[in-house]
């Protein structure tokens, strides 16, 4: 099996850290419902389901190469995102987890989830 994967960096906002995100390719009806999200999609987008320990759960990418997140069932723009870059990923499996790691400080999962960037602009603003 062959996914559509499309990678970008941003600076986090927990951290002002440098970041990666990957995700593979979906619907957002798709993601919709895995992630129990509500609201329209954006005109003309593609929709990724993150596999990458950094980023947020989905993300979509518009023509003009602006990345954008899904929270409070709103689309917001990365400010940050830059170096947008597509490839395949042959895979078998059609449904890959999301990668985590568990920090060696204090056992607790810290994979970024949803992490917005400092500055975010509401679709349509």
């Amino acid at each position: 099996m062959t996914d559509d994967k499309c990678t970008f960096s941003y600076v986090s906002a927990r951290d002002s850290a440098p970041k990666t995100a990957t995700g593979i390719e979906r619907s957002w009806l798709d993601l919709k419902l895995e992630f129990n999200r509500q609201g329209e999609g954006l005109p003309g987008a593609k929709y990724y389901k993150t596999i990458s320990v950094q980023g947020p759960q989905l993300f979509a990418v518009k023509h003009d190469q602006t990345v954008w997140y899904h929270d409070a069932n709103k689309w917001h723009r990365y400010q940050t995102a830059t170096d947008v870059k597509y490839d395949k990923m042959h895979s078998g499996n059609l449904n890959p987890v999301r990668e985590t790691f568990i920090s060696k400080s204090n056992g607790e999962y810290d994979d970024d989830v949803d992490d917005p960037c400092f500055s975010v602009q509401a679709e349509g603003t």
